[in-house]
């Protein structure tokens, strides 16, 4: 089962507005936002699912349905955990087959938008899938359960699955676009520790006979730990093994010189990670500084408050005004870190997964419903902070969504005490104080 989340760690904070909904759910149809993928020769193809961020945003935040863009980044980030699309099955599938798509939602995502689920699954059935002539499925009573069970044939040609030729470990941040990936097994790792994650693209050539192979990566480190997409954390090692796709005549005419390797991550610089702002870096610090100043420019100059009036809470977290326009966004030369406690990795998140993040607190101007004007104090959230290494700003999974629409504060010390030192709190982090750099 191949299971879509944010694809990236995320610090999810509620605000207090999503416990004030009233009224009756209206029902909606998130499954019209996910399309499944699926590629490759039949018995060996593979499904992937690809999520219509903005439409989603259009469903879930627009108030103005001809908004035609939304920040997708900043969608993705507001479902964090609470959203998830998955499909089943993920790969070996025929021609003839049927897979499921399915959509789970949180009780908590459902309150806050006050929605419920027209439905929370549907059937794809597959076709048009390449013809190889060995492709056909295999019969249920007669096929092998399991590949190792296999026996290659006798005059089989050995075949290395991880030749250097055609096999090579790099982190997200060393492939730009996806034509690299061509031609090539590619493990990439992305994130950062403990959020590490792994995956494997196999784009070889359909003639090579190790495009009919499957590599998948378990977690060697911490086996009780393995789960549909492991996590990995400082020091882990993982192990990528590989078999033929399921009804695949690899072993008609091929053997295996070996089925798995190991992979050490101590020594990918992605598994680092800044503990301290003085651990970010100067060339990280010129992208946090780009990547905020375009969040604040997109969030007042792009389409206004088309999402909804805004509440400001007080450090009761009491609703003292609604606004429905702000003005001359500034920093207020502050920022704050929250960061692990210590380098001890030992409590690995079973459910969900948090980084370090930063918070740029940006004070403004506003204009409430009864024309009163005001200042208020919301934050651009930095989650999985960038760092350097190597010679290069590692921004994998670096997200910057400015957070007016569901925590803002009638001032810093509000803000600060609701939102960062709360969210602190709840991962067992700390909270940095520091001046802005710029």
């Amino acid at each position: 089962m191949k299971i879509v989340r944010r694809f990236l760690p995320v610090l999810f904070i509620a605000s207090a507005a999503a416990f004030m909904l009233t009224g009756c759910a209206k029902t909606v149809d998130l499954l019209q936002y996910a399309n499944v993928s699926i590629t490759g020769e039949s018995g060996g193809a593979e499904a992937d699912i690809m999520i219509d961020y903005n439409g989603l945003g259009r469903e879930l935040f627009g108030k103005d349905k001809n908004q035609t863009a939304f920040d997708e980044a900043a969608v993705e980030y507001s479902l964090g955990n609470d959203l998830v699309y998955t499909v089943d099955p993920e790969d070996g599938i025929f021609n003839g087959d049927t897979v499921t798509l399915t959509v789970t939602a949180s009780d908590s995502f459902l309150k806050k938008h006050d929605i419920k689920l027209a439905s929370t699954s549907k059937e794809i059935k597959v076709s048009g899938l390449e013809e190889t002539g060995t492709s056909a499925k295999p019969d249920k009573d007669n096929s092998a359960s399991d590949s190792d069970t296999v026996t290659p044939a006798a005059n089989a040609e050995p075949v290395d699955p991880f030749d250097e030729s055609i096999f090579r470990v790099v982190t997200s941040d060393q492939v730009f676009n996806e034509k690299e990936y061509e031609g090539k097994v590619t493990v990439v790792i992305s994130g950062q520790s403990p959020c590490l994650y792994i995956g494997v693209k196999n784009r070889l050539d359909s003639n090579d006979p190790r495009a009919k192979l499957e590599y998948t990566v378990t977690n060697k480190s911490d086996s009780e730990k393995i789960q549909q997409t492991p996590r990995f954390f400082k020091n882990d090692t993982a192990t990528i093994s590989v078999a033929p796709h399921s009804g695949s005549d690899f072993y008609e005419h091929y053997s295996l010189t070996n089925d798995s390797m190991d992979v050490d991550l101590s020594s990918y610089p992605i598994i680092s990670k800044p503990n301290t702002p003085e651990d970010v870096g100067d060339a990280a610090w010129k992208y946090i500084q780009s990547s905020v100043n375009d969040s604040i420019e997109r969030n007042f100059e792009f389409g206004g408050d088309n999402y909804a009036t805004v509440p400001i809470y007080d450090e009761n977290t009491n609703v003292i005004a609604t606004y429905e326009s702000k003005s001359n966004p500034r920093f207020l030369g502050k920022g704050y870190m929250i960061a692990y406690k210590d380098d001890d990795y030992s409590s690995k998140f079973t459910d969900g997964c948090t980084c370090n993040a930063m918070y740029i607190p940006i004070e403004f101007d506003y204009v409430d419903k009864e024309g009163n004007t005001g200042t208020a104090v919301s934050a651009v959230n930095v989650t999985a902070v960038p760092f350097e290494a190597n010679d290069m700003v590692y921004k994998d999974w670096a997200y910057f969504p400015f957070d007016y629409k569901e925590n803002t504060y009638d001032s810093l010390d509000s803000y600060v005490s609701q939102v960062i030192e709360k969210a602190a709190e709840k991962s067992n982090f700390t909270v940095q104080e520091f001046d802005l750099p710029w």
